[in-house]
């Protein structure tokens, strides 16, 4: 699976092998990305080590939340408690693939899942998802909404894609719409955790 921020794309392959457990985990690795913003972060860094480096950020955020993952789920203890920025500037040392790959293809579909969302598992965190921050083989069936055109290039732990941000035109968004994302994101998430709590906030003091 792929999000961009605005949709979120999947391979049929993977889908069919996955267990319903399994998918909703793949579901949850998406929207946390966006949950972290991983899609507005990237800048210039590499976007395969980009994507190395968020899944070790959101995985254990997930797993240590009782939510089920496929195998082979990107964890490092070595990474714990970093942000995707430290990690991705760590992962070269720690023996990953430090060569330049290229990006991961654009998908040319339509909203699989309503412009990036997706129902996480019912046990969730139980505060709002923090990432520490630091000083940033499928078919090609393009009448189906959501589905890859093209293929990803296949690591381990590879199920879960983050894309660069882009606005509702699907343009690469520019760095006004990335701070807007941010924002909303931040703001969505805020909100999930509320209502997981059963509460709504109270009203604000001037």
């Amino acid at each position: 699976m792929a999000t961009d921020g605005q949709r979120i794309v999947y391979n049929p392959a993977l889908v069919e092998k996955l267990t319903p457990a399994e998918l909703e985990g793949v579901l949850a690795h998406e929207v946390m990305h966006l949950a972290l913003s991983h899609h507005c972060r990237r800048g210039e860094r590499d976007a395969q080590l980009w994507n190395q480096a968020t899944d070790y950020a959101v995985n254990p955020i997930l797993i240590n939340n009782g939510i089920t993952l496929p195998k082979d789920a990107l964890i490092d203890p070595a990474f714990a408690n970093l942000g995707a920025e430290d990690i991705y500037a760590r992962i070269p040392k720690q023996g990953q693939d430090s060569g330049k790959a290229e990006s991961p293809p654009e998908p040319s579909a339509q909203p699989a899942t309503g412009g990036g969302g997706g129902n996480l598992p019912q046990q969730a965190p139980q505060s709002p998802p923090q990432e520490p921050q630091s000083p940033q083989q499928s078919q090609d069936s393009p009448e189906v909404p959501g589905v890859l055109s093209e293929p990803t290039p296949a690591r381990s732990g590879d199920f879960g894609e983050i894309l660069d941000a882009v606005g509702e035109d699907g343009q690469p968004a520019s760095q006004a719409e990335l701070s807007r994302q941010m924002h909303e994101w931040a703001i969505n998430a805020e909100q999930a955790f509320v209502l997981r709590k059963g509460m709504w906030p109270c009203a604000s003091r001037d």
